[in-house]
C-alpha cells in the first residue's frame, strides 16, 4: 500500500462540523509576506487525481490569512508568490482539520527562489538539446521546489542551456534523456564511440558517489554550470542487442501492417518491469526490436483488428550478452474458464441472493491496456463459466460477498493458491477453478484511546495487516470518534495499529519511503491472532509519532 494514497482515504471521511484555518506567511527571516496566493486542496491523489474541493485566499499586508467553512479532512497546502518558493520540512505542506477545529497558528515559510543556469555539452563541447535536467536533494525529505518546474524537469534548448528553479538546500544535478529512453545505439566501424549518452551528474559523473554537490542559498543565481555528458560502452554500441521473431496465427484476411503488435515489458529483476516498448508486425509475421539493453523481458503478441481479439501466450527470457532471436508467439483466441463456487456456513434465513464471479487483473498485465473478461453468473448448483480469458494473471472476485465472508480457498485443478493469483499467461488449458467462501470470517472491533485512556477524537486511521504491499482499503478504517471495526477476516496473525493523521503527516509526505514508514507503523502495533468465527474486542493506543525502526533479529 502506498501511503500517499492515504490522503484519498481521508478525503471527505468525516461528515461533521466544519472548521477553519488561519495563520501567517513569512520568509526565512520570519518577515511577514503579503500577496501570497494560498490554495488548500483535498481529494484523491493517486493515478487518477480527483480533486474534491479547493479553497483559496491571499495573505494580507501583514502576511496573515484566514479560511472558514473547511470540511474536516487532510489538505495539501500550495503557496505561490513570484520570486519565492515554499519551504516544507516534511516533503510538502499538509494541513489536517478535525471536526469543528479552527486552526489558528498555521505557518507557511517561503524562501526567495534560487536559480541554476547552465548548459549540457557532449565530448566535443557541443551543446546537446532536448535533455531532461533534474535536481535530486541529498536528503529525501529536504525542502525543494522542483514541483514548480514542468513535469519531468527543465529541458535543454537548442544551445544546450537550461534554467531550473529551486529552494535553498543541497542537491545533485543530473542530465538524462526524457523518460530514460536512449534509443537504439549506432553501429560504427571507424572506431569511434557511437553509444547513447548515459544519465550524467554534474560535472561529469555516472553516479552520485562521484558527483559534485550543489549548495543553494535563498535568492542565489548560480550560473555557468556545465554538465559534460558520458557515453555508454563502445563495445555495447558496436554490438547492439536485438530481439526478433515471428507471430503465427494471424488471420488470413487481416489488413497488411495493421492490427498485430508485439509488446515487451522489461526490468532489472524477474517479474519487476518498469519500462515497455511495442512494435508492429510485418506482413510476413516477423518483428524486430533493436538497441535493447540487458535485462529481464516479458513478450506477448496481440491482434485486435478482427471481431475476436487474439493474443499469444507470454514468453519470459533474460537478455544478457547475446541477441534473442527466433521467438515464436502463436496467436490464439481467448479461452473459457469453468469453475465451481461453494459457500461454507449457514446462509441467512430467506436468502436467495444471486452471485457472480469475475477475474481482476493482477500484476503487469494491465500495462497492455486490457481489461478482465466479463463477470460470469453463478448457477444454482454453484457452477460458472467465464468466457474469453486472455493469457494474463488474475485474482478471482465474488460479488456480492456475504456480510462476514472471505475467500477461504482458491484452487486451480486441485492445487491451492494461497495468494489467490491465477497465472494464465500460458493459457487456461482446460483448467478448473474452485472457490470456497466462508460465511464465518473473523471480526475485530474496539476503541482507539488517547494518552489519557479516553476515546480519541479527530482524524484517525486504523490499520490491520502485516505486509504494507498487501494492504488495501479493506485493511483500513477511518474513524472520527475512535471506534473501529473489521469483519470478514481470514484466519491468521495480524498487527493492529491506529495513527493520528494530524500528527503523522510525514507518513504520506510523498517522499518515496511510504512502504518503509508503513512497515514501521505496523511493527509497532499489537499482534493478534484471528481464528475462524472469532469476535475480538480490543482497545489500542493512538500513535502520534513515528516509531523507532526495529532492527532485524
Amino acid at each position: 500500500m502506498r501511503l500517499l494514497l492515504s490522503v484519498s482515504l481521508l478525503a471527505g471521511c468525516l461528515h461533521a462540523q466544519q472548521g477553519g484555518a488561519a495563520g501567517m506567511v513569512v520568509d526565512q527571516a520570519g518577515k511577514p509576506l503579503p500577496g501570497v496566493h494560498i490554495r488548500l486542496v483535498t481529494g484523491q491523489f493517486g493515478n487518477d487525481d480527483i480533486v474534491q474541493a479547493v479553497y483559496g485566499v491571499d495573505s494580507d499586508a501583514a502576511g496573515q490569512f484566514s479560511i472558514d467553512g473547511l470540511k474536516p479532512g487532510a489538505y495539501t497546502v500550495m503557496a505561490r508568490r513570484t520570486g519565492y518558493v515554499p519551504q516544507a520540512s516534511k516533503g510538502m505542506h499538509m494541513l489536517v482539520v478535525k471536526p469543528g477545529q479552527h486552526v489558528s497558528d498555521y505557518q507557511i515559510v517561503m524562501a526567495e527562489r534560487a536559480m541554476i543556469v547552465g548548459r549540457v555539452v557532449d565530448e566535443y563541447g557541443d551543446p546537446v538539446q532536448n535533455l531532461q535536467i533534474e535536481l535530486e536533494p541529498l536528503e529525501p525529505n529536504a525542502s525543494q521546489s522542483v514541483l514548480f518546474e514542468p513535469r519531468g524537469g527543465a529541458p535543454t534548448d537548442d544551445r544546450g542551456e537550461f534554467r531550473i528553479r529551486a529552494g535553498p538546500g543541497k542537491y545533485y544535478l543530473k542530465a538524462a534523456e526524457f523518460g530514460g529512453h536512449r534509443g537504439p545505439a549506432e553501429v560504427r566501424t571507424d572506431g569511434t564511440n557511437g553509444a547513447p549518452f548515459l544519465p550524467t551528474y554534474y560535472p561529469s559523473a555516472a553516479n552520485t558517489g562521484a558527483a559534485s554537490v550543489i549548495q543553494l542559498t535563498a535568492g542565489q543565481d548560480l550560473v555557468g554550470l556545465e554538465i559534460h555528458l558520458l557515453r555508454g560502452s563502445s563495445s555495447a554500441a558496436a554490438h547492439p542487442l536485438t530481439i526478433s521473431g515471428v507471430v503465427t496465427g494471424i488471420p488470413a484476411d487481416s489488413m497488411p501492417m495493421g492490427g498485430t503488435n508485439v509488446m515487451l515489458l522489461m526490468g532489472d529483476k524477474p517479474g519487476e518491469y518498469h519500462n515497455g516498448r511495442g512494435v508492429g508486425v510485418q506482413p510476413d509475421g516477423t518483428f524486430k526490436f533493436t538497441g535493447m539493453e540487458p535485462g529481464y523481458y516479458r513478450a506477448s503478441a496481440s491482434y485486435t483488428a478482427g471481431k475476436t481479439p487474439l493474443q499469444s501466450r507470454v514468453r519470459y527470457f533474460h537478455l544478457e550478452a547475446g541477441d534473442e532471436t527466433g521467438l515464436v508467439l502463436a496467436l490464439a483466441p481467448p479461452e473459457d474458464l469453468a469453475g465451481k463456487l461453494e459457500f461454507l456456513g449457514d446462509a441467512p434465513a430467506g436468502s436467495a441472493e444471486k452471485h457472480t464471479v469475475r477475474l481482476e487483473l493482477s500484476g503487469p498485465g494491465s500495462n497492455f491496456g486490457q481489461a478482465g473478461p466479463p463477470a460470469a453468473e453463478v448457477a444454482p448448483d454453484g457452477s460458472f463459466r467465464i468466457a474469453g480469458v486472455p493469457p494474463l494473471k488474475f485474482k478471482p472476485v465474488v460479488e456480492p460477498m456475504p456480510e462476514n465472508g472471505y475467500l477461504k480457498e482458491v484452487a486451480l485443478d486441485g492445487n491451492a493458491r494461497p495468494d489467490e493469483i491465477l497465472d494464465f499467461t500460458q493459457g487456461v488449458g482446460g483448467s478448473k477453478l474452485k472457490i470456497a467462501v466462508s460465511r464465518n470470517g473473523g471480526r475485530v472491533s474496539g476503541r482507539v484511546l488517547d494518552k489519557d485512556g479516553e476515546p480519541a477524537n479527530g482524524l484517525i486511521m486504523v490499520f490491520l495487516g502485516i505486509d504494507p504491499k498487501e494492504m488495501d482499503e479493506e485493511n483500513t478504517v477511518r474513524t472520527s470518534d475512535g471506534k473501529f471495526s473489521f469483519k470478514g477476516l481470514r484466519p491468521g496473525k495480524y498487527r493492529l495499529v491506529a495513527l493520528d493523521v494530524a500528527e503523522m503527516t510525514q507518513v504520506y509526505s510523498g517522499d518515496g519511503t511510504n512502504d518503509e514508514h508503513m512497515q514501521r507503523i505496523l511493527d509497532a502495533g499489537e499482534q493478534i491472532e484471528v481464528k475462524e468465527g472469532d469476535t475480538i474486542s480490543k482497545d489500542i493506543p493512538l500513535l502520534t509519532e513515528m516509531p523507532e525502526k526495529k532492527e532485524p533479529r
